[in-house]
Formats: C-alpha cells, structure tokens, sequence
C-alpha cells in the first residue's frame, strides 16, 4: 500500500494544474499604446520637502537650498486601446494558496479531498470492496478528472510549469480620448532660506541667508570662529516651516580646501600653556607664515587667516590644528595678483593665538 501511495502522490502533484480554475476562470488584460499627448493646465501646491547641499571651495563653503513642490498636470490623452482575453491563474499554481474566487475555493476543496482520500485509502485496512471502493475514487477519481479534463487545455497551448500566457481573444477597442491627472515633482530655489550652523549637540553659532537662486557662501573665516573651542562637525540646518534638512561639515577636512591637507581640529587641553610666536614672508604671489610653539604645551585649533583690503584675499586660511609644545610648523597661502599687502590674523582654541603679523611693503 505504501508504494501506491507514493504512486498516488506523484500523480496528484503532476495532474495538480489547477484545471477547474482553469477551465472557468479568465481576466481580461486592457493595452493602452498613447497616440498623442495634450497638456491643458498645471497647478502646483505647497513644498513637500526642503533639501540642503555643502559644497567645500578653496575659499569657502558653497552652500545650496532647494524646495520640493507638488503639482498635477491636467493632461487629454488619444489611446488605442486593444483588450485581451487570457487566463487568470497559473497552470500549476501553489495549492492551497489565499483562494481570489469561487472557482479556486472549489478547485482548493478537490485538491484537498484527493489528499484526504489517498490518505484514508493508504492507511485503511477494510475487506469491504465497497469501502474501498469509495476511497479509491476518492483518490484516483480526483486526479483522473484533473489530468483528463486538462488534456485540451494543454493542446491549446497551455504550460504545464509555468504562468498561462495562453490567450484565448483579442478584442480591438479602437481609440480613446481622455483625460486625467497626472502627478508631478519639480525642484526650486528656497529663496531668502536661512540656514543655521553651530557645533554638534551645542547652540547655533551663527546663521547664513541665502540669495534669490538659493545659494549662500560661508567664509573659512566664519568656519574656524564658529568650530573654536569646540570638538566635532559643523551642523548646517536649513527650516522652512516644519520641513528641516541638515548637513554636516568636518572642519578638519575643508579649512585646508578639497585639496588641502586634512588637520587634527580637536580643542584639547594641555596640562602645559602654549607660547605660539609667528612670523610672515612673501613668496612671489605665495604668503609663507610660520609658527613655533615655545611654550610647555600643545596648542590647538591653530589657523592663520589673511586680513586684506583686497576682497578676492581676505579671509583666505590656512588651518595649522594641534601645534605641539617645541614644535614649528610652516604653511603656504596663494595669494591673488594685487594682494601683496595686509596682515596675517592668528585663531587658537582657547585665545592663546599670538597677535596679527603684518605682511608686504
């Protein structure tokens, strides 16, 4: 009995196609192919969502924020439309799967009802013909009706193993108009946003107001006042009512510009003082600063930012970090033709900056 039983088993996953569902059930699957388009109107709402972008310059902070708006476009469609007449299950669909219709509660009852018969004919000893009579029916009756019933299903075209493209009409609708909205997205400058900065976890240092286009420049300068004295980045923090986005910057990483060397901006305390004494030379165009450290301490957050009548220079810097006790350290800024005179301004975490130094004739 158990060998039948196997037998049984094997039969009913192969005649298992589902032919009831298939024999009744049909969708019908509508192709539209768009012949013209006609834009009548558009209407836009208010922003759904506000975004800020950082850019680091060698001279500053390029900083950029925009709007997101919804809209809907009102829009007369021309289609030809072309229906098709197909199949709506699978030809062997997973039994017992969440039923969508009559036909497939009916065709997981028979599938069912084949299990249960092959079940009671492989495990019920009976020497009544009549007893198993009725299980073999049961479970032999089931599969022969699926396998039989689904032979000219199966001539047709359709698949054994996989989804049932089998396409049984095809009805031309012809052409349609109409109309419809359509949803639509598009991005504009946050004119006159405000965006706030100041060190991670701490209160705002400073703020920036942007241009008509949306755009705002933050100075270096501005970068090494608002981090000094504080550990970690600068968050940026753009509102415009309930919609926020922020960013954040590394001053370590952009004091120096994209190209520049990295520093170590950490404000540490020594358990020595600093004595930073400095001193400036021209190079050609190029404005060489130097900086010893002379005292018993390390001195952080060092930077040298040019003071210049010339616009194009002023405010340029050149970010030391942790200047160590003992230690001189020399760095290198371009200076734009024509500035060839100002003073180099010094910053330190803690004010323990030596005071501005003169530069050119």
């Amino acid at each position: 009995m158990t060998k039948v039983s196997v037998v049984m088993l094997g039969a009913l996953a192969l005649a298992g196609c589902r032919s009831m569902a298939h024999s009744f059930e049909r969708m019908e699957v509508e192709e539209r192919e768009v012949i013209s388009e006609e834009t009548l109107s558009e209407s836009w709402g208010g922003r759904t969502a506000v975004a800020i972008a950082a850019e680091p310059g060698p001279d500053g902070i390029e900083i950029t924020a925009i709007a997101t708006e919804s809209g809907t476009r009102r829009v007369r469609f021309r289609e030809r439309v072309r229906v098709e007449v197909r199949c709506a299950r699978r030809a062997v669909g997973g039994i017992f799967e969440a039923p969508d219709s009559f036909f497939a509660v009916a065709d997981d009852i028979w599938v069912a009802t084949a299990f249960a018969g092959m079940f009671l004919f492989s495990h019920v000893e009976s020497d009544d013909y009549r007893v198993t009579g009725v299980l073999f029916a049961l479970s032999v009756g089931q599969i022969f009706v699926d396998a039989v019933t689904f032979i000219p299903w199966w001539i047709a075209g359709h698949d054994w193993n996989g989804p049932c493209d089998y396409v049984s009409g095809v009805r031309d609708e012809g052409e349609r108009t109409q109309e419809r909205d359509v949803p639509m997205e598009r991005t504009v400058p946050l004119a006159g946003a405000r965006v706030r900065v100041g060190p991670q976890g701490g209160p705002v240092a400073g703020e920036v107001a942007c241009d008509a286009g949306g755009h705002a420049r933050v100075s270096l300068a501005d970068v090494v006042a608002w981090s000094r004295g504080k550990n970690g980045d600068l968050v940026l923090e753009l509102a415009d009512g309930e919609r926020k986005d922020a960013t954040r910057l590394s001053p370590g990483a952009v004091l120096n510009g994209p190209a520049g060397t990295r520093v170590d901006w950490r404000a540490a305390r020594s358990s020595g003082a600093p004595d930073l004494a400095a001193a400036t030379h021209l190079d050609g165009t190029t404005l060489v600063v130097t900086v010893e450290n002379r005292g018993t301490g390390d001195a952080w957050q060092v930077a040298a930012i040019v003071a210049s009548a010339n616009a194009a220079a002023d405010g340029r810097v050149a970010a030391l970090g942790r200047v160590k006790a003992g230690e001189r350290v020399e760095v290198r800024i371009a200076l734009p033709a024509g500035a060839r005179q100002g003073a180099i301004e010094f910053s330190e975490a803690f004010g323990r900056a030596p005071g501005a130094v003169p530069f050119g004739p």
